[in-house]
């Protein structure tokens, strides 16, 4: 799963926000809540992976 690689690429160079709704977003997913609750966790880690870029 794309947001558990995430997750791992992440916390090896130093992003933790991005990390931790990498975790989200793939708990998410695999806990089977529903789309717009899957859909809630893509769109912050989304803002959250734009805030880095931007920095």
């Amino acid at each position: 799963m794309l947001a558990h690689r995430l997750k791992g690429a992440a916390g090896s160079y130093g992003f933790p926000e991005i990390t931790r709704q990498a975790a989200l977003l793939e708990s998410a997913v695999r806990g089977g809540v529903t789309t717009d609750a899957v859909a809630c966790e893509l769109a912050s880690l989304e803002a959250i992976c734009a805030a880095a870029r931007r920095a």
